[in-house]
């Protein structure tokens, strides 16, 4: 009889841990939120692109963002990641990350987009731009802000 409760109580135990493995590890992977805000937030498809396209993060301090892992991409994940040029903390604002995507880069992000969603009748479409990467402990961090695009009439050419 003795034997029967041990190993009762051992696999009340196993059984504890391994629940709480899980919790932990739905923990570990669920990202940190952030703020983000574009600068342009809106492009007028295939007119001249700025030379840089810049966001910037909030909502974490600047200083525990590992800027190597920043990355921006459609929000559903449509279109290539792209890496921003460089980054650079503005302490004159509100100590947010600055990340600076290069013109090309998101003109090229964007045109992916709007091919992968057919958005090439004239008018004026909003879409999700999500920034993601992780603070310097590995904790992934991710955001999402609309940019609007502008399709002219008549559309331009796709690249």
């Amino acid at each position: 009889m003795r034997p029967l409760k041990i190993t009762i109580a051992l696999s009340a135990i196993l059984v504890a841990l391994m629940v709480g493995s899980l919790f932990l590890t739905q923990a570990q992977t669920t990202p940190t939120k952030i703020r983000i805000s574009w600068k342009p937030s809106k492009w007028i498809l295939d007119t001249a692109v700025p030379p840089l396209w810049n966001a910037s993060i909030a909502g974490v301090d600047p200083g525990l963002i590992n800027p190597a892992t920043i990355r921006a991409t459609s929000e559903e994940g449509v279109g290539t990641p792209i890496a921003p040029a460089y980054t650079k903390v503005d302490y004159a604002g509100k100590d947010d990350l600055i990340a600076s995507f290069l013109g090309n880069d998101m003109r090229n992000l964007i045109w992916q987009i709007v091919i992968h969603y057919n958005l090439l009748a004239a008018g004026r479409y909003r879409i999700g731009i999500k920034i993601y990467g992780n603070l310097n402990d590995g904790t992934p961090i991710e955001g999402v802000k609309v940019i609007t695009i502008i399709v002219p009439e008549p559309p331009p050419p796709m690249p």
